[in-house]
C-alpha cells in the first residue's frame, strides 16, 4: 500500500507522461518531489495500476501516452443528423479517461470548441449509445449527466423517463457545412487525455453510384475483421477482465497500429454487424464475449508471472480472510457507530463462522482491532458519522454474509469448474461491488444525500441478488463425496 499523497503524485505523472517509462523513471520523478524512500512493493503497485499498460518486462506506458494522438471514429445515426446533434455516450471508449463523463469531454472542429446544448430526447435513442458501459450501468451514466444534477433518479430505482434530458454536441452548422448525410463518418483524435480534449473532422462518403464500394468502406471492412480477430485473441488471453472498457483498452493497446489508422471504424458499428462477438450477460454485469457462449467463472487466462498477487493488500496471508485491509477500519467505525464499548463484538460480525480462524489468528486479529480502534476513537464523531454510518452498517452486514459464503466455498472440496458458474460469478461481483461501496463510504468526503440514497439502493439490490444465488451455492456444499 502507498499513502494518499504519494498516490496523488503518481497520478499526476501518469496523466502527463506521454512516452514509455520505467519504475526507475517514476521513482526519480517522485524523488524530485521530495519522496526519498519508495515502498518496497512499488513495482507491484505500478504493475496493477489501471492507467498503466506493460510494454515489456520493465517498461510501461500510461493510458494518456497510449491513446493520445490515436484515431477512432463515430458514425452518426439518422436521428442525430436530422436533429443536428451528436451523442458522445460510450463512443469515445476506451480512448478517454474512464473517470470523465461524456458531457465533461470537449470536442473541437478546426481548433474551435463545439458548443454543447441540453435537449430532451427519446430514451431509446440515448440508450443505444451507452451500451458499452453495460446495460446494468447505462441508466446511471445517463442520470449523472450534469443537466440532471437537480434530479435524484436513485429514489425511483433509476427508472428513467421515456423522454430524457441530456447534454449533447450541437452539430447542426457542421452537418450543414460538411454536406453531411447518413452513412458519413466523423474521425476523432484525443489531443489532451488529461483534460479530455478531442478534435473531430468529417469523413464523407461521395458516391456516383450508391451501390459502389468506396476505398474507405473497403478499409473499414478490413478494420472490422481485424478488430474481430483482435477481440477473439484477447478474450482467450485475458478472459472477461473487470469491465467492457478494460476489455477494449487491452484490445486497442495490443493492436494499436492496425486499429487506429486514418480509415478506422468504430466499436459501435462493429458490434451492430458482428455475428461472432457481442454483449453478453456476465453475472450481474455485461462483457464482450463470443455470441452463443456463456462466460465461464474461471478459465485459462494468461497470468503474468510478475503480476501483483491477488492477496496483496488483503488479510489473506495472515488470517486467510480475502478482504482488503481497509475493511477493518470500516468495521471499527461501525462498532463506534453502534456505540459499543470495545472491540469484542466486531469479530463475530466480520465472519459468521468464527471457527474459520484458529485461536492464534483470532487473538492476533482481536489485538489488531483493539489497537486500531484506539487510534480511530480519538477523532471519531458519532454525529458527523450518523447518516453515513447507517448505510455503511447495512453494507457491512451484507459484506459479512458474502464473506462467510466465500470462505465456506473456499473450504468446499468441489472444484471451481464444477460449481454453478453463473452463481459463482454473481457472488464474486457482489463481493467486489460491496467492498467498493464500503470504501467510498469510508474515504469519500462530503457525501451528498443523493449519493447516500444511491448507496442504499445499491445495497438493497445486492441483498436481493445475494438471496437469489445463495441457495444454489449452499446446495453445492451439501453434496455427498
Amino acid at each position: 500500500m502507498i499513502d494518499d499523497v504519494l498516490e496523488f503524485e503518481v497520478e499526476i505523472f501518469l496523466r502527463q507522461r506521454l512516452t514509455t517509462f520505467t519504475v526507475k523513471n517514476l521513482s526519480q520523478y517522485l524523488e524530485k518531489k521530495g519522496y526519498l524512500s519508495i515502498p518496497d512493493n512499488f513495482k507491484l503497485y505500478v504493475d496493477a495500476h489501471p492507467n498503466v499498460f506493460k510494454v515489456s518486462k520493465n517498461r510501461y506506458i500510461s493510458r494518456a501516452g497510449c491513446f493520445t494522438g490515436r484515431y477512432f471514429a463515430i458514425k452518426p445515426t439518422q436521428y442525430e443528423i436530422e436533429n443536428g446533434i451528436l451523442i458522445p455516450g460510450d463512443r469515445c471508449m476506451p480512448f478517454v479517461d474512464t473517470e470523465m463523463l461524456p458531457d465533461e469531454l470537449t470536442f473541437f472542429v478546426n481548433k474551435v470548441p463545439v458548443e454543447k446544448r441540453v435537449g430532451e430526447f427519446p430514451l431509446a435513442e440515448l440508450l443505444k449509445h451507452y451500451n458499452l458501459y453495460g446495460e446494468e450501468y447505462s441508466a446511471q451514466y445517463l442520470a449523472m449527466d450534469s443537466c440532471n444534477a437537480d434530479k435524484n433518479f436513485a429514489e425511483n430505482d433509476f427508472l428513467l423517463p421515456s423522454i430524457m434530458k441530456l447534454t449533447v454536441l450541437d452539430m447542426e452548422k457542421y452537418y450543414r457545412e460538411w454536406d453531411f448525410s447518413y452513412g458519413d463518418w466523423i474521425r476523432l483524435c484525443v489531443v489532451d487525455w488529461n483534460e479530455g480534449l478531442l478534435f473531430m473532422e468529417p469523413r464523407c462518403e461521395r458516391k456516383k453510384n450508391r451501390f459502389e464500394e468506396t476505398a474507405a468502406e473497403q478499409e473499414r471492412i478490413t478494420w472490422n475483421k481485424t478488430l474481430e480477430t483482435a477481440i477473439e485473441k484477447s478474450l482467450h488471453l485475458y478472459g472477461p477482465r473487470n469491465s467492457i472498457e478494460e476489455q477494449l483498452a487491452f484490445v486497442f493497446f495490443n493492436n494499436m497500429l492496425s486499429l487506429t489508422g486514418a480509415e478506422c471504424g468504430s466499436v459501435e458499428d462493429f458490434l451492430n454487424q458482428s455475428d461472432k462477438i457481442g454483449l453478453t450477460e456476465y453475472g450481474v454485469e455485461s462483457r464482450l464475449w463470443f455470441l452463443g457462449e456463456d462466460v465461464p467463472a474461471a478459465g485459462k487466462w494468461g497470468v503474468e508471472p510478475e503480476a501483483q498477487p491477488v492477496t496483496e493488500g488483503t488479510l489473506y496471508d495472515t488470517f486467510k480472510l480475502p478482504i482488503p485491509e481497509f475493511m477493518l477500519e470500516a468495521y471499527i467505525r461501525d462498532s463506534l457507530y453502534l456505540k459499543e464499548n470495545d472491540s469484542a463484538g466486531i469479530l463475530p460480525r466480520i465472519i459468521e463462522d468464527c471457527g474459520y480462524l484458529n485461536k492464534w489468528q483470532e487473538s492476533l486479529l482481536l489485538l489488531r482491532l483493539h489497537k486500531q480502534r484506539e487510534q480511530i476513537c480519538k477523532k471519531y464523531n458519532w454525529f458527523a458519522d450518523y447518516e453515513v454510518g447507517e448505510v455503511r452498517h447495512k453494507a457491512l452486514e451484507l459484506y459479512s454474509r458474502l464473506l462467510t459464503l466465500v470462505c465456506r466455498l473456499d473450504r468446499c472440496p468441489v472444484p471451481v469448474q464444477n460449481m454453478p458458474q453463473h452463481e459463482l460469478i454473481v457472488l464474486s461481483q457482489l463481493f467486489g461491488h460491496t467492498a467498493k461501496l464500503i470504501s467510498g463510504l469510508l474515504f469519500q468526503r462530503n457525501i451528498t444525500d443523493k449519493e447516500l440514497d444511491s448507496s442504499r439502493l445499491s445495497v438493497e439490490g445486492m441483498e436481493y441478488s445475494f438471496e437469489d444465488i445463495k441457495p444454489t451455492l449452499e446446495a453445492v456444499m451439501k453434496r455427498d463425496f
